[in-house]
């Protein structure tokens, strides 16, 4: 519901028709024989009246056999969503690996970027956790150094999103999977945060342990003036799940300063 503003000054609410057709409803909900009708009657299988195709729609929906009917019926695998997305963006849960699949087959490019993030189809897989697509995408020459616009590689988008205790195992997978294809452990962003700042505001002491046995900078500071270590203090007190301990005592092995110089007047 869209907020319209009149004349006086006034805000009002209104109602916006969506734009969409039976065979975008039908792919984004998996009905792959209602699909197949739809495309034998003549279904135009890249038509976006709302801005999407239903390649898209499937994709979002990780319905694999409807992605697979598409684009075996001609659809477009590097159609450009209106707000900027491939459907190769759109993949982003665990049971849409087959889908990113047939759509390399079907000749998606792997290192296309997201219209207004930049993100390639490695960013989002590894911002999600997603260690097989992560694999597929290397397999097939996905990119380890292109920067988002956030300056972020996907090493650093996999080490910067927030993940709950029971994720950290597969945070770890992804970030093992791009550091031993030889993603650069120092990359830093916009901000001047390197994967092992955003690793240690997630508490997670494996990735900091991969990133410190790989020779990441211990002691760099981003743009804030703040290292690892000021990092996992400022965020130990509300993720005691996470074992913040570890995260210290990992930074502390590896020759971190605990009181740097600027700081003795606080002190």
């Amino acid at each position: 519901l869209p907020y319209l503003s009149s004349p006086t000054g006034l805000w009002s609410l209104s109602y916006e028709q969506e734009l969409t057709t039976p065979l975008h409803i039908t792919a984004s909900r998996g009905y792959t024989d209602c699909l197949r009708l739809l495309l034998l009657r003549g279904a135009a299988v890249d038509f976006a009246p709302g801005g999407k195709t239903a390649l898209h729609e499937a994709c979002a929906a990780a319905s694999t056999d409807c992605v697979r009917l598409l684009l075996s019926s001609g659809a477009d695998p590097e159609a450009v969503s209106e707000d900027g997305y491939r459907p190769l963006h759109l993949c982003k849960s665990s049971d849409s690996i087959e889908c990113v699949q047939q759509l390399l087959q079907h000749g998606a490019s792997v290192n296309s970027q997201t219209e207004e993030e930049n993100d390639t189809a490695l960013h989002v897989a590894s911002r999600h956790g997603l260690a097989e697509h992560v694999q597929l995408l290397l397999h097939h020459s996905a990119e380890l150094e292109v920067k988002n616009k956030e300056g972020q590689t996907p090493l650093n988008a996999a080490c910067a999103q927030h993940h709950q205790p029971q994720d950290m195992d597969r945070y770890y997978r992804v970030c093992q999977l791009l550091v031993e294809s030889g993603a650069s452990i120092n990359a830093a962003d916009r901000d001047r945060q390197h994967p092992l700042h955003l690793a240690c505001k997630n508490a997670n002491a494996q990735i900091a342990e991969l990133l410190l046995a790989r020779g990441a900078k211990v002691n760099i500071m981003n743009y804030g003036g703040n290292t690892a270590l000021h990092n996992i203090l400022q965020v130990a007190a509300y993720k005691l799940e996470h074992r913040p301990e570890l995260v210290v005592r990992a930074l502390l092995n590896h020759g971190a300063v605990r009181i740097w110089p600027g700081s003795l007047l606080k002190v």
